[in-house]
C-alpha cells in the first residue's frame, strides 16, 4: 500500500515538472546537482540529480507535503545506467529543530537498506544505515559529523550464524583516525516456565579485538556505551590482541575483564607495566605475557583473590625476571 502511495507520489510530481517546473538538461555530462527552489510558490517538488565520479548516478524526488513534511523517492544507478536502489521516505523538522529525514524501505536483490539523516540545530549531522541482507547477515551504521570537523562512526556488523562486532572509528579536527574493535560475548540461557522449556542466547558483555593506532599506553575501557544508548562491559581480550607490539609500555586492564586471551600481550618487548584492576579473572591464557619486558612489574588488584590471579598469570607463562605487586 505504502510502495503504491509513493508511486502515485511519484507519478504526480513527473506530471508537476513538465507544467510547473524549469526542465532539468537531458545531457548527463551537465546535470551536477540541479534542484528546485522550495521557494517557488507554484512548485510543487523537486528533482536533484547527481552525477558522482565513478559515473553513477543518484536521482532525488521530492514532493512538498503539508505541515512542512516532504515525500521522497531516491534512485541510484550503477555506472552503467542500472537501477540498483530504490528508496522511499519523508523530511521534516522536529520541536527542537532538527532536521530528519526517514528512508523508510528499499531493496537491491533483496537485501534492504533504511536510511535515515539527522541534522541537529547546532549544525551537527547524524547518518544512520540498516542493511539486511538476504543470507541473514545485519549492518547497522550511525555516522555523527561535528562542526569542528571530528566524526564518530559505529558499526554493528551481525554476520547470520556467526560473530557480531562492533567497530567504533574517531577523527579528531587534524583528521587523525582511531579505531576499536570488539566482538559480542554471548552465552546460551535455559529458560524454565509454566509453558515449558527452551534456551536463549544472552549477551554477557564484550570482549576487545584490538585498538589502533599503536600506542605506549593502551587503557582497556570498564564498559563502552553504544550509540543506541545501551552500555556492554568488557570481560575478556582476544587472542593475539596487541600480540607483537612494538610499541606498547604500559597496559591498564579494567574492572569487568574475565578472561584474558592467549598470546594476547606475547612478545610485546617494551612492556614494563600492567595494572589489573579485576579481581574477577578466572582464565588467562597461555603466552598472554610471554616475551615482554624481562624487568616487567605486573599489578594486581589487592583483595581475597589476588594470589589466585598472580598463580593464572604464571601459570600462563611468564619470564623469571617479572615481578607481582598489589595493586591498591
Amino acid at each position: 500500500m505504502k510502495r503504491g502511495l509513493y508511486n502515485i507520489i511519484g507519478c504526480f510530481l513527473a506530471f508537476a515538472i513538465v507544467f510547473s517546473l524549469p526542465v532539468v538538461s537531458s545531457k548527463a555530462d551537465d546535470v551536477q546537482d540541479q534542484s528546485y527552489s522550495e521557494e517557488d510558490e507554484d512548485a510543487k517538488g523537486y528533482i536533484s540529480v547527481c552525477m558522482n565520479p565513478d559515473g553513477s548516478k543518484t536521482e532525488e524526488w521530492v514532493t512538498f507535503g503539508e505541515n512542512g513534511t516532504n515525500y521522497i523517492h531516491v534512485i541510484e544507478y550503477d555506472k552503467d545506467g542500472n537501477r540498483v536502489a530504490d528508496l522511499y521516505g519523508s523530511e521534516g523538522t522536529d520541536a527542537e529543530g532538527t532536521k530528519i529525514i526517514q528512508y523508510e524501505g528499499s531493496d537491491i536483490e533483496n537485501n534492504e537498506i533504511h536510511k535515515s539523516e539527522k541534522i541537529y540545530a547546532s549544525k551537527i549531522r547524524e547518518y544512520q544505515t540498516y542493511i539486511y541482507y538476504a543470507n541473514g547477515t545485519q549492518v547497522v551504521t550511525n555516522d555523527v559529523r561535528y562542526p569542528d570537523g571530528s566524526t564518530l562512526l559505529v558499526e554493528d556488523y551481525m554476520e547470520s550464524g556467526g560473530d557480531e562486532v562492533i567497530t567504533i572509528e574517531k577523527t579528531d579536527t587534524d583528521k587523525k583516525l582511531s579505531k576499536e574493535q570488539y566482538r559480542f560475548v554471548k552465552k546460551e540461557v535455559e529458560i524454565e516456565s509454566e509453558w515449558g522449556n527452551w534456551t536463549e542466547t544472552e549477551t554477557v558483555g564484550l570482549s576487545l579485538m584490538g585498538l589502533q593506532p599503536k600506542t605506549k599506553l593502551i587503557t582497556i575501557p570498564d564498559s563502552i556505551t553504544t550509540y543506541w544508548k545501551s552500555t556492554y562491559d568488557i570481560v575478556s581480550i582476544d587472542d593475539k590482541a596487541f600480540c607483537n607490539n612494538k610499541k606498547v609500555k604500559t597496559i591498564k586492564i579494567g574492572k569487568n575483564v574475565v578472561e584474558i586471551g592467549a598470546d594476547a600481550f606475547k612478545n610485546d618487548k617494551k612492556l614494563k607495566t600492567i595494572k589489573i584492576y579485576s579481581d574477577k579473572i578466572t582464565k588467562v591464557g597461555d603466552g598472554a605475557f610471554e616475551g615482554i619486558a624481562k624487568n616487567a612489574v605486573i599489578y594486581v588488584k589487592s583483595g581475597k583473590r589476588y594470589k589466585e590471579i598472580v598463580a593464572l598469570i604464571k601459570a600462563s607463562g611468564v619470564g623469571d625476571g617479572v615481578k607481582f605487586k598489589k595493586l591498591k
